[in-house]
């Protein structure tokens, strides 16, 4: 549908590199897969929209975003999806050079992946402690 040819498009532009022009399509099509209820295809077009607007350092916009995937996953009752989500925000936070905030988000994917025994525990935990250390000696 319409969407899916937004989205196309989005993705053209950000392979060519033009990630403003991208925007635009990213928006009209996260607005239509909301309104068809296409929950899937409006993760996916966040999830794009966001890289954008981290690719050209606009972390304000991109925290909007990831805020809106959040409360998406929340609303979905989609525990995985929400502390990926917290994750991301943590990193977002880091780059931001906010560790303290980076690391309250990214620990409750870790909490959570401890609870489950995912496989990516051990790697996550790594990175979690050295920003840990990092914000100690900051």
């Amino acid at each position: 549908g319409e969407g899916s040819a937004l989205k196309g498009l989005a993705s053209c532009l950000i392979a060519l590199e033009q990630h403003e022009q991208a925007i635009e399509p990213l928006l009209l099509a996260i607005n239509i897969f909301q309104m068809a209820g296409s929950r899937e295809d409006e993760k996916s077009a966040i999830n794009s929209l966001i890289n954008v607007y981290t690719l050209l350092e606009q972390y304000n916009k991109a925290m909007e975003y990831y805020q809106q995937a959040l409360e998406n996953a929340i609303a979905d009752n989609d525990r995985i999806a929400e502390v990926e989500a917290e994750w991301q925000i943590g990193l977002l936070y880091e780059k931001m050079d906010d560790p303290n905030e980076a690391i309250h988000h990214m620990q409750q994917l870790v909490n959570f992946y401890r609870e489950i025994y995912h496989e990516d525990l051990k790697e996550r935990e790594a990175y979690l402690d050295k920003l840990k250390e990092k914000a100690r000696w900051n």
